[in-house]
């Protein structure tokens, strides 16, 4: 009897030291969580500001488009009111004479002119290239044109065009 005490006793000493162990990693494994926990907190906060940092720069970017925009327009209008008051006949004259004639010839420099502003350049090229995408499309695919050889088509017949503008 003795004997079954003494190992009885052994038996919970280490059951003892089995569940110290096991509440000790508990603990340990509970400090890491709240390690992780709190890195990834930080983080969230970290990326709340960065949001906030990029909304503020969403706006600033939108009201900037929406500036740019309306100057844009209000120079497109300026050039439009210019070609107009080139292609339109000089208004007034002595009484009893006639206006003169449309010059087909001064709308070309006046297109011309403004082909000297890059923007305007470049806004009448790429409408030029949907244009000639419409007419060709069809023989880029018959043709089995490479992209490379299809912009190099495009560049070659959009430069005559603008050299043809250019000329007046």
């Amino acid at each position: 009897m003795k004997i079954a005490l003494s190992v009885l006793s052994a038996l919970c000493l280490i059951l003892a030291a089995i569940a110290g162990v096991m509440v000790f990693q508990a603990r340990d494994n509970m400090r890491q969580q709240n390690a992780v926990i709190g890195g990834l907190t930080e983080i969230k906060d970290q990326l709340a500001a960065q949001k906030g940092q990029l909304e503020i720069a969403l706006a600033e970017l939108r009201a900037e488009n929406g500036e740019l925009k309306a100057k844009l327009a209000a120079s497109e209008a300026k050039d439009a009111e210019k070609a107009v008051a080139a292609v339109e006949p000089a208004a007034g004259g002595a009484a009893g004479e006639s206006p003169k004639p449309p010059n087909p010839g001064a709308a070309m420099k006046e297109l011309g002119k403004m082909l000297e502003n890059p923007a305007m350049k470049e806004m009448i090229k790429q409408q030029q290239v949907s244009v000639i995408d419409m007419i060709y499309g069809d023989l880029y695919t018959r043709f089995g044109l490479s992209e490379e050889e299809k912009k190099n088509f495009q560049d070659l017949l959009v430069h005559g065009q603008m050299a043809q503008w250019n000329s007046g």
